[in-house]
């Protein structure tokens, strides 16, 4: 994220790329998620399958979030570069 913000973000002294308070706020709602999912299964355990399911879903979901934010600054500097090719 950082070599995709370089050059078009400008921080002055003491600023950071990310909202620092965000990181706890992430780290809450992932724990959140993770108790609701050994809920939802305390509640289906005559499903065996259910489990790793659920993992796979969680785990897909939390990897969207975390890579979202990389992710649009990687296409914002490829048609950054796009442009500066067309010009």
């Amino acid at each position: 994220m950082y070599l995709a913000a370089a050059g078009r973000v400008k921080l002055e002294p003491g600023e950071d790329l990310f909202e620092p308070f965000m990181v706890p706020v992430f780290a809450i709602l992932c724990n959140i998620g993770y108790t609701f999912g050994w809920i939802s299964e305390i509640i289906k355990r005559r499903e065996p399958k259910y489990a790793p399911k659920l993992f796979i879903k969680g785990l897909k979901f939390t990897l969207f979030w975390v890579f979202l934010v990389p992710s649009i600054w990687v296409v914002i500097a490829i048609i950054d570069e796009i442009k500066k090719i067309v010009t």
